[in-house]
């Protein structure tokens, strides 16, 4: 019948005819006829010599060869089942992310696909649905297949790998600046090129992965390079290692116009090298004779200014700045600091106020009272002290 009758409600429109489904209830043992067939209550139904159900039983009203059209577009919608080898491991690509690709199938054929559950393991796909439908979702299924296998195979043609020894001091080289010369190299050809990580013990090893053709192809281009590269004179040269910061200059600026002044390539020694001295020029025969000239020339000059250059200023503190400031002034006579016999320099100074001693607030001389003087008696324990304002009360 189809989603909500539309199958049924098609066939009736083609064909203009009315079709009658049994009603659910019929559907019980009790309900087994024997019919005759081929008279007009049998609704078109073929003869049969067995006991056909009352709720098998569909009827076509209409013309009578509308009818019959109409029997046979119902007989060709009776689904059917087929089964299909496929590998197993090809299960999950016709199946697709989420089911997708599977659903894909079965919307546009309008048919049941069913695979085989992850635990069994089966070849077998099984397709239902009306004929025609499931004949093109099976060519369709197959066709998906043929196109797995092909793909399947092409990437074990592309895994293809090959492993070329070429000297690590070359590697910056064959990658070229940010990359450019071994993406060329990448693209030309279609492989994929690996260099082997700082903490490889095989540090030589550069790995190429592609089809086996283009592979052999990249790795001439990578021993071009490298044989180039062999015709290089190499030459070595000690450079005092306190000049670098100069010779290389801010962010490499120095180095770069000397390398592209000679057409030759600096390389500094590494971290952890036995000599930090050293530092290694390759390029041309001629390039490098020049370039070791100028580089020595450089040295000399840039020693020279660091042997001219003034003392490296120490911090000093608060009371040195202080010391230092009354001494270039000639006011700093601190006690021991003049030579015996000697009177001291410069304007010293006397009987300031944090020179003296705290006052006596228990002194009547410094502190006299304003007021009378007492009636009291002296006696010995009082002492009569003179004032200005008078006996203390």
């Amino acid at each position: 019948m189809g989603s909500r009758g539309r199958k049924v409600q098609d066939i009736t429109a083609r064909f203009d005819v009315q079709i009658k489904f049994p009603d659910r209830e019929l559907n019980s043992a009790e309900s087994m006829t024997e019919l005759n067939g081929g008279d007009g209550a049998t609704g078109g139904v073929p003869p049969d010599d067995g006991a056909v159900r009352s709720c098998d039983i569909i009827k076509i009203t209409g013309n009578s060869e509308k009818c019959a059209a109409a029997k046979q577009a119902l007989f060709d919608l009776i689904p059917i089942t087929k089964e299909i080898n496929v590998p197993f491991d090809l299960h999950r690509s016709i199946i697709g992310q989420k089911g997708q690709n599977v659903r894909e199938l079965m919307h546009q054929y309008d048919v049941h696909i069913e695979l085989s559950p992850p635990d069994q393991k089966s070849d077998v796909i099984k397709i239902t649905g009306a004929a025609a439908n499931v004949d093109d979702a099976k060519e369709a299924v197959l066709k998906r297949v043929e196109e797995l296998e092909q793909d399947r195979k092409d990437r074990e043609l592309r895994s293809f790998e090959l492993k070329v020894e070429i000297d690590s001091d070359y590697h910056p080289k064959i990658i070229g600046r940010k990359g450019n010369v071994i993406n060329q190299i990448r693209a030309d050809h279609g492989v994929q090129i690996s260099f082997p990580k700082k903490d490889d013990a095989a540090d030589n090893i550069i790995t190429i992965q592609g089809y086996e053709q283009a592979a052999y192809a990249a790795r001439d281009a990578i021993m071009k390079i490298a044989n180039d590269l062999n015709k290089l004179a190499k030459e070595t040269v000690e450079v005092d290692v306190r000049i670098y910061p100069r010779l290389i200059g801010q962010r490499g600026r120095n180095i770069r116009r000397i390398m592209d002044e000679f057409k030759v390539e600096v390389k500094f020694p590494k971290t952890g090298d036995a000599n930090p001295n050293v530092v290694t020029i390759v390029g041309n025969e001629e390039a490098v004779a020049e370039c070791k000239d100028y580089i020595l020339n450089l040295e000399e000059e840039y020693l020279q200014d660091v042997a001219d250059a003034q003392p490296v200023y120490q911090p000093m503190s608060v009371s040195d700045v202080f010391e230092e400031a009354l001494t270039k002034s000639g006011l700093n006579h601190r006690p021991g600091g003049e030579s015996a016999g000697q009177p001291p320099k410069g304007f010293v100074v006397k009987g300031a106020p944090w020179q003296k001693k705290a006052p006596n607030t228990s002194s009547h001389e410094d502190f006299p009272d304003f007021g009378l003087a007492s009636s009291a008696p002296a006696t010995n324990d009082t002492p009569t002290i003179s004032s200005a304002w008078g006996l203390p009360r």
